[in-house]
């Protein structure tokens, strides 16, 4: 359909889920994580770093609040590095983390709300930092503006249930998005990729467009200190 020229989709493989749940979830992760986490209520959502006690970027996430668990929406590559970091600093703490199963498929574009709603229906289609629970194979659904536009990701059970959707997708128009084009737009856009535009080497404070995924309100978190440096002093002082 030509109104829907504009919008593209794809498969994101590198894309995984790691489950927290335990009593003290929450508070676990509001205490290691850069972002505000117990403010949150169940279907809301954040992007969140975890930092080194020196302030580097260990992993970028993107949490998803329900009511007995707490889903971490990261790549493969970071759930590596994040997983055993933040176990590490588990001592009395109810939390547990677990893989959760998962496909996700990303669609995005200027009338992705529109497309997403004749999709899977109005009701399916969640505001920024929202998520919705989603039926028949389709876990759910989170709002995702990480490429310059509007964008939604979806999480499937299975790669069945995730090529289902994506023949749909192809069905009202959508365009299968490349791995060259998915670049060049993250480019254009000015969006920082985990792995080429930082690391374990990065601070914080470096890349403008996390900026998001900190909170400058919350209390004290791994490697805050040198964060609120950076922002009061403009540098950092080895």
């Amino acid at each position: 359909m030509a109104e829907y020229a504009g919008t593209s989709v794809e498969l994101e493989a590198e894309r995984v889920l790691l489950r927290v749940f335990g009593e003290d979830r929450s508070s676990f992760l509001h205490g290691m994580l850069s972002n505000d986490i117990t403010g949150l209520a169940p279907g809301e959502g954040a992007a969140a770093l975890l930092l080194t006690e020196q302030g580097r970027i260990v992993a970028a996430v993107d949490l998803l609040v329900f009511s007995e668990e707490i889903l971490l929406d990261l790549t493969g590559e970071a759930r590596e590095r994040l997983q055993p970091a933040l176990e590490r600093f588990i001592v009395a703490d109810d939390v547990e983390f677990e893989m959760q199963p998962g496909v996700a498929v990303a669609i995005r574009g200027e009338s992705v709300s529109d497309f997403v709603g004749e999709l899977l229906g109005a009701e399916a289609v969640p505001e920024l930092r929202r998520h919705h629970p989603l039926v028949d194979g389709l876990m759910h659904i989170s709002r995702v503006d990480d490429l310059g536009c509007p964008g939604y990701r979806v999480w499937c059970a299975t790669t069945a249930d995730a090529n289902a959707l994506l023949d749909r997708c192809d069905a009202l128009g959508a365009r299968r998005l490349s791995p060259g084009a998915r670049e060049g737009r993250r480019i254009a856009a000015g969006v920082a990729r985990e792995g080429v535009d930082f690391d374990e080497t990065t601070l914080a404070p470096e890349v403008p467009s996390l900026s998001h995924a900190i909170s400058n309100r919350k209390g004290c978190y791994l490697g805050q200190e040198v964060v609120e440096r950076v922002a009061s002093r403009g540098k950092v002082k080895w």
